[in-house]
């Protein structure tokens, strides 16, 4: 009884089991649907927001003003390129420096000084360079009724041949009160010179010039004799390895008289002379300063007879640096010079005085040197 009781309530049993089973997996598939219905609208919702947030961005963009994009990183840096690139900076502003050096140094080679009170050494103007020198004689202040302010313009038509003019005009000198204090345009000068180096021969640098000078106006006889003077000369140089900083100069000229034309007043007692002169010296120069003296004798020949006369002259000068002058905001090269002269000629009263200078030379067009 109790075994056929049990084994007819086992089917009972498997079938509430399969029931209950089947219910819970009912339940469970109602969830997991339920679930997925949610998480569906969740995310149509979230892509909804996304959408509204993106179009509202885009719409205010057209009112207000782009937020700044974070900037990106370049791929190669700043200090990477700098560190590459700072031998080629190097290697430039070597150059740009050597080129100022170089100019600094032709500028200065141009100006140089190769003349004092009436000697000037040979060389000449560089090719295709303009300068202007101006040298007032300021012992005329202390000697002569009148003060001349020579100037003159040089032109280089080759490293080795110059072209030269200028103008000797006076003004009266406000301490003296004697018959030449005047005003004029005194004399004007018109030359060329050309300078070789020789090899084999004593003298390093001989120039070979030629230079007219012709009265303007009625300038004092001292100044000039109212004849136009026509005087070729050579000069040459050399420094002496015997003594160091000294150069060895002479000149050797020859000033022919001529009648100027259009100028046939000649004062009385002019005398018109043909003068032959030599005349060496010595310039020692260690520094921006030197001192010089030089020795002339001249052959003066008229036409009451032939005479001689002797010439000394001792000096000093100061050949200022350009980067002092600069310093002093004054442009071009400029020289001091100071000098005695003493000269003697037959029949004639000695004449003695202090001589005073100042040169001052610009480049008024400079070009770079270029081979012979």
């Amino acid at each position: 009884m109790n075994a056929a009781a049990h084994s007819s309530s086992l089917p009972q049993t498997s079938r509430v089991y399969a029931l209950a089973t089947t219910r819970s997996r009912r339940k469970v598939g109602t969830v997991m649907q339920d679930f997925r219905t949610r998480l569906f609208a969740l995310t149509i919702a979230a892509i909804a927001c996304c959408g509204s947030s993106a179009w509202a961005d885009a719409g205010d963009s057209k009112t207000k003003s782009k937020a700044p994009e974070k900037e990106k990183q370049p791929f190669i840096r700043d200090e990477t390129v700098r560190a590459a690139l700072k031998p080629v900076a190097t290697a430039a502003n070597a150059i740009v420096r050597t080129s100022e050096l170089v100019t600094q140094r032709f500028q200065q080679e141009s100006l140089r000084m190769n003349e004092f009170l009436d000697v000037r050494l040979p060389g000449g103007t560089a090719r295709k360079n303009l300068l202007f020198s101006f040298e007032p004689k300021l012992g005329d202040f202390f000697r002569r009724d009148y003060a001349q302010f020579p100037f003159e313009v040089r032109y280089g038509v080759s490293n080795a041949l110059e072209v030269y003019s200028g103008l000797t005009p006076i003004v009266p000198n406000p301490f003296m009160g004697g018959p030449d204090r005047r005003w004029g345009l005194g004399m004007a000068k018109l030359g060329a010179r050309y300078t070789v180096s020789p090899r084999g021969f004593y003298f390093t640098k001989v120039t070979y010039g030629v230079e007219a000078l012709a009265p303007l106006g009625n300038p004092p006889v001292s100044l000039i004799d109212h004849y136009t003077h026509v005087k070729p000369y050579v000069t040459a140089s050399r420094e002496l390895t015997e003594l160091p900083h000294t150069t060895f100069f002479t000149t050797v000229s020859y000033d022919r008289s001529l009648h100027t034309p259009f100028h046939n007043a000649i004062p009385a007692g002019v005398i018109k002379k043909n003068i032959f002169e030599v005349a060496p010296g010595l310039l020692y120069k260690p520094s921006q300063y030197g001192v010089f003296v030089e020795y002339g004798l001249q052959l003066i020949d008229e036409h009451v007879g032939s005479h001689v006369a002797n010439t000394y002259v001792v000096g000093g000068l100061w050949d200022i640096p350009m980067e002092r002058s600069e310093r002093w905001g004054l442009p071009g090269k400029w020289q001091c010079e100071l000098g005695f002269r003493s000269r003697d000629e037959q029949g004639v009263e000695p004449d003695r005085g202090i001589y005073g200078r100042v040169r001052w030379k610009i480049n008024l067009k400079a070009a770079p040197p270029a081979k012979q």
